[in-house]
């Protein structure tokens, strides 16, 4: 199945701030390694990186009548047949808007 139309947008933001958050991770995953807590390290390293893995890019297609959209590597997903939508407009938000649905008017 080929896409008719296809893009992938780099979180670019969203990857600085999980690189930054790593390096923390890292420093206290070495703490408590030294504790001698590993599974507790290895837990908090492998939530870090599934966080990383599932959020770190979003692809949208179009190919066979059906719109399709997820994060990262595929895990969180949606499609919509293309019959199912009606209209379409293009929107500009501000960027304070990714602070969340509450913080948004009508949202």
């Amino acid at each position: 199945m080929e896409a008719e139309y296809s893009h992938t947008q780099f979180g670019t933001l969203m990857f600085a701030v999980f690189l930054a958050t790593g390096g923390l991770i890292s420093v206290v995953a070495l703490k408590i390694i030294a504790e001698g807590r590993l599974a507790t390290a290895i837990l908090i390293t492998y939530i870090y990186h599934l966080g990383l893995a599932l959020f770190y890019s979003f692809t949208i297609e179009i190919s066979e009548g059906e719109l399709n959209f997820w994060f990262g590597i595929s895990v969180i997903r949606k499609s919509y047949s293309l019959s199912e939508i009606h209209s379409a407009r293009e929107v500009v938000n501000p960027w304070y808007y990714f602070w969340g649905v509450k913080s948004i008017p009508g949202g």
